[in-house]
């Protein structure tokens, strides 16, 4: 239940978005990035109470970006997603 795209520029290297739907298992996912000897970065996960979450004028920080573990790799790493309650 993990859905994830790519994109790839020369100015900032890889994004990857990805969300895990399952409401109450974590995905362990390996990603490989081919043509590349090093994969560095960071991961910033979008949190909220539930998968339902949205942010509205009354409220506004219900869904909030916090900074995820370090990835780093020799052209992949593993990285598990947290279920998406």
């Amino acid at each position: 239940m993990l859905d994830a795209a790519a994109v790839k520029n020369d100015e900032n290297g890889m994004l990857i978005t990805a969300v895990n739907r399952h409401p109450d298992a974590p995905v362990r996912c390996s990603i490989s990035i081919e043509g590349t000897a090093a994969v560095r970065g960071t991961a910033e996960v979008l949190t909220g109470e539930s998968l339902h979450s949205f942010n509205s004028y009354d409220r506004p920080d219900d869904l909030a970006p916090r900074e995820g573990s370090p990835v780093s790799g020799g052209g992949a790493f593993d990285y598990v997603f947290a279920p998406g309650r």
